[in-house]
This record gives structure tokens, C-alpha cells and sequence, in this order.
């Protein structure tokens, strides 16, 4: 398993130290069936949570950042990258896909 599977998708702010009045950022992980036969449900997903997001950021107290990892339904692979993500992102929350591979390990 590696990076590869962990992308940066969309953001309305950096997880960095934030300027004085700057909102303060949120980072949020999503881990979706981007590839193979569960695609679209995957992509799906992604672009409506990107509405919401974008949505919400508009007048909201916080910035998110959302980082997507592709786990192709798999439940092994939703297990490694969300670790991977919480050791390597600081991730402050997780949405995982509506199947059983949301609930691995």
C-alpha cells in the first residue's frame, strides 16, 4: 500500500498554521471506490460531497480540506489507508463508503 492510493482533491484552505483571522482548517478524509467496478458509485459520492463542501464553506466558522484515498471497495485497502492517513495527514475526521469495506477492521 502506498500514496499512491492517497490523493488531494479539494480544499478551500491549507493545514498549516493559520494567519491571525484566518478560519481555522478542518481536515477531513474520504475513502471511496475511485477504480474499478464500483467506480461510479465512487465518483458519485466524491462530486457530492464536494457540493456540500464547497456549499458549506461559503459562510462557515471553519476552512475543510478533504483528502480522498481510492480503497476500490476493498476492505483491506480502506483499513490501510485510513491508517495511512491518520499517521501521515492528522486527519480529524473520516467518511468511509456506504458497504462493509467502510467498516474493516
Amino acid at each position: 500500500m502506498g500514496t499512491e492510493l492517497i490523493k488531494k482533491c479539494f480544499c478551500s484552505g491549507k493545514h498549516e498554521a493559520a494567519p491571525a483571522g484566518a478560519k481555522p482548517v478542518i481536515k477531513i478524509g474520504m475513502i471511496l471506490p475511485l477504480t474499478g467496478r464500483n467506480a461510479s458509485y465512487g465518483d458519485g459520492a466524491f462530486k457530492a460531497a464536494k457540493l456540500a463542501f464547497d456549499e458549506a464553506t461559503e459562510n462557515a466558522k471553519y476552512a475543510y480540506e478533504v483528502v480522498v484515498g481510492d480503497d476500490q471497495l476493498s476492505s483491506t485497502l480502506t483499513y490501510n489507508i485510513m491508517k495511512e492517513m491518520v499517521a501521515t495527514n492528522a486527519i480529524d475526521a473520516v467518511i468511509t463508503f456506504f458497504s462493509s469495506a467502510g467498516l474493516a477492521k
